[in-house]
This record gives C-alpha cells, sequence and structure tokens, in this order.
C-alpha cells in the first residue's frame, strides 16, 4: 500500500470522529527530548528527489490513527530496533529505538565503498512506517520493503548510503532512486533516464489539516 493510500485510509476512519493525537508519550522513564528532535528532521527533511512529502504523511497517519495508541521509548541497550504490539488491539504499542546504535546494516558493495549502517533518525523512521502499516490493520513485517524505500527517503535528504533492501530481499527497481553523496539523478535503475526523472507520485498534503 503506498503511502498516499495509507493516508487516505487514515483519515477516512478518522473523519467520522474528533481527532487526537494518538501518539502518546513513553509511559516508561525515557529521553522526550530526543525523540522530539528525531520527529523534527524527518518534518524539516528534504529529500532531492522530491518525495519529501511522503515523510510527513507517514507521521500524520500515525498521529491521526483512531484505532490504536503508540509510543516511541527509548532503549539505550537494545542490538536492534523494533515495533512491539500487544496481543489486544486496545494496547499501546511500542517502537523501541535505541538512537545511539550505528551497526553495520549491509556490508560495502565495491572497494572503495563504504558499508550501509544504523542512522538513529532513518532506524527510527523505519519502525514509525511499521506502526502506521498496523494502524490500518496491515501486519508490518509483510512490508520491510516498503518501510526500507520511505527510510531511504530520509536517507537521501541526509546525505546517506541508501539501503539497497532488507535482508536478502532487494528492492525492485521501482522502489530506488538514483542517488549518491555527490549528486542525485533520482532515475529509477534500468529506466530511460526521462522516465526516471518523474516521480511515482506526489502526495499533496491535506488542506486545513486538522491533525496539527
Amino acid at each position: 500500500m503506498s503511502m498516499r493510500a495509507l493516508v487516505a485510509v487514515v483519515l477516512l476512519h478518522a473523519s467520522a470522529a474528533v481527532i487526537h493525537a494518538e501518539l502518546v508519550p513513553c509511559r516508561q522513564p525515557s529521553d522526550a527530548r530526543r525523540v522530539a528532535d528525531a520527529l523534527v528532521r524527518l518534518r524539516a527533511a528534504a529529500d532531492p528527489c522530491g518525495e519529501s512529502a511522503e515523510l510527513t504523511a507517514v507521521l500524520d497517519a500515525l498521529v491521526a490513527c483512531p484505532t490504536a495508541r503508540y509510543e516511541i521509548c527509548i532503549n539505550p541497550g537494545a542490538d536492534r530496533n523494533l515495533f512491539d504490539r500487544p496481543n489486544t488491539r486496545d494496547g499501546v504499542r511500542t517502537i523501541l529505538w535505541n538512537p545511539d546504535l550505528s551497526s553495520e546494516l549491509e556490508p560495502r558493495c565495491d572497494e572503495h565503498g563504504s558499508a550501509v549502517r544504523r542512522e538513529p533518525t532513518a532506524s527510527l523512521l523505519h519502525e514509525i512506517v511499521h506502526a502506521a502499516h498496523d494502524c490500518t490493520g496491515l501486519e508490518p513485517g509483510q512490508h520491510e520493503l516498503e518501510a526500507v524505500r520511505i527510510e531511504n527517503i530520509y536517507r537521501r535528504a541526509a546525505r546517506l548510503p541508501q539501503r539497497a533492501g532488507y535482508g536478502a530481499e532487494q528492492l525492485p527497481p521501482s522502489m530506488r532512486r538514483t542517488c549518491g553523496p555527490a549528486s542525485c539523478t533520482c532515475g529509477v535503475p534500468g529506466a530511460s533516464e526521462t522516465a526516471a526523472t518523474e516521480p511515482t507520485f506526489r502526495f499533496e498534503p491535506v488542506a486545513d489539516d486538522p491533525i496539527r
């Protein structure tokens, strides 16, 4: 499901009720400042390939979720970030985030390249995408490549190396954009340059957004 469709589903459910924030403070002692700073970075990110609005879309989808509550809690000892769901729909779902984690995600592709490593804000975004998918009733684990695709939007904006996939599963060409440290052509691998410069779609922010 594209992020445009995801947001449309959330807003459709929320339109019949008074919208209130469903991203709640962590119930355990946590560094709320670091979480808030990361969310600000995500909203301010400027993707050179013109897909920044999808970052705002996924955050708004989570905040507007009418069916569940979500919290972001810092876990400095965690060796991975994860999205944890209770067995019941009325329980609070938790994103466990280690903002100091920078372990390797993918080995370097060539002799002169560098490995792709975890970056705190990008990693948090990945888990937020899972939470937004959960809000719509989707199984987050079945949409890992979509989470990687949206994570790469932030990575491009922050001039970080993009992820090529999730584990052994590679991103298909349609979910990739050509972008390096020096410049971004934003091309789709295997497509003509003319076709590659046209984004699949542009998310248009909802006018008079009641969420903010």
